[in-house]
């Protein structure tokens, strides 16, 4: 059993809980030399060497002293949970939650601590009831998500990271970890909408690098699902088809050093999809008038059946771009010197792709973000906010791309400060509201 937590660039993880600490305790700083100041401070530095124990005996200190504050008896939960004493931790939470049932993280907190202490359904109950009280909390959809993540049911996790950002479209963890595990399934549409939507909200941090890579490499594994595409020889598959095979054999080497028994139902679907299924030409060229993504090898098969009538929309545009030539990213994506380059590419065929958008679709389905990215067109600064986005999809290109176009770059910047992308309860994307029912 796993905790609840927050994963961010670079491979550095911190739990919600000890994240939310640190938030918690700058709100309760008081005057230097104050007994209150001083437990205060103790407690803050011992927590943050993880000595829990003295911590905890800071904070009840406090709380005792100060029963107005239930602040500090929130802090005593904590450290009880950091010392795993997920029974005292309930006990305490309960009470806050009784005392005072409109504040998210006291639900976040018990729900974790269940969670962790082997009672999902109590862990769950916690956080529906939150969403219920709370229904504009995206924390607690988010944590919601990642029970059902921690277990292997992505379809529900995916689900509930979406109904947070219809609840609560400014907290950008859902959106993360949504186009996080979109990108690696046979949906990768949703990956690219939500991954932008994350780098218009948070900006300049290291999971803005993060994501700025994967919508990035999203694109270009969406392109290797769409048949009669040409990629050409430098972003053909060819690696990482051989990077699957290599991970599948480790996958049964592992298994069978550790004695388990092996059968077809508890073998996962991504290694079993290791080598990539021939596609029925056939069938191809039959369904030439819409296209029919060829993702039966992505990590994670949704199979959903339900009609969408945005991802209709969004594959009708990627047809007329196909049938015009606009996908191949030889052409798309050629530079001066001849060769060719994927972020380049993929600026073009999103411009191409939201012209054509604006044409056809926007009277009767509206999309802010394409509105947003029109009016950039308008003005002339869509090349570099496409550039901004891919970023770090391509370091080296960017930063050669950035010298020659200093002072566009500099205007798209102060303009994306000045009149950023507008989300809010109204302005919003979220796949639940094209599904049709």
């Amino acid at each position: 059993m796993h905790s609840i937590i927050l994963i961010l660039g670079n491979n550095r993880i911190i739990p919600f809980i000890f994240l939310m600490f640190f938030t918690s305790l700058m709100l309760f700083s008081q005057d230097p030399g104050s007994a209150e100041e001083f437990h205060l401070k103790k407690a803050r530095e011992s927590f943050e060497i993880q000595e829990f124990e003295d911590a905890l005996n800071h904070f009840k200190k406090l709380a005792d002293q100060h029963s107005e504050k239930p602040e500090y008896k929130y802090q005593t939960a904590m450290c009880h949970y950091k010392m795993k004493g997920f029974k005292k931790t309930i006990k305490i939470a309960e009470k806050l939650i009784t005392d005072f049932p409109n504040e998210s993280k006291y639900y976040r907190l018990i729900a974790n601590s269940y969670d962790l202490s082997g009672e999902y359904d109590q862990g769950v109950y916690y956080l529906e009831a939150g969403i219920q009280l709370l229904p504009n909390s995206g924390g607690l959809y988010f944590d919601r998500g990642v029970i059902e993540m921690e277990r292997g049911n992505v379809e529900r996790a995916l689900y509930h990271w979406e109904r947070g950002i219809k609840a609560s479209p400014l907290y950008s963890d859902n959106y993360y970890w949504a186009a996080k595990y979109y990108a690696d399934s046979d949906e990768k549409i949703w990956a690219i909408m939500y991954a932008e939507m994350f780098l218009n909200i948070e900006r300049g941090t290291d999971r803005f690098s993060e994501i700025s890579k994967l919508l990035t490499d999203t694109y270009l594994n969406l392109l290797r699902e769409i048949p009669k595409v040409n990629l050409g020889d430098k972003y053909n598959n060819e690696e990482e088809i051989a990077r699957k095979v290599v991970e599948a054999y480790e996958y049964f080497a592992e298994r069978l050093r550790a004695g388990d028994t092996l059968t077809r139902a508890n073998v996962p679907e991504y290694i079993i999809n290791a080598k990539p299924k021939q596609v029925d030409t056939d069938m191809v060229m039959a369904n030439n008038s819409m296209i029919q993504l060829q993702s039966q090898n992505a990590k994670y098969q949704l199979d959903r059946n339900q009609r969408n009538t945005f991802e209709e929309a969004f594959l009708y545009v990627l047809t007329m771009l196909r049938e015009n030539g606009i996908l191949n990213l030889p052409t798309s994506g050629r530079m001066e010197d001849g060769s060719y380059n994927l972020v380049l590419a993929t600026n073009f065929i999103r411009t191409n792709f939201v012209e054509l958008w604006m044409q056809l679709n926007h009277q009767k389905m509206p999309v802010n973000l394409f509105v947003f990215q029109f009016d950039l067109y308008d003005r002339k600064l869509f090349d570099a906010y496409n550039h901004w986005l891919l970023s770090s999809g391509d370091p080296d290109y960017f930063i050669k791309w950035q010298g020659t176009h200093m002072d566009e770059y500099q205007i798209f910047l102060d303009a994306l400060i000045s009149k950023p992308l507008k989300v809010d309860v109204e302005n919003y994307f979220s796949r639940l509201d094209y599904i049709i029912k």
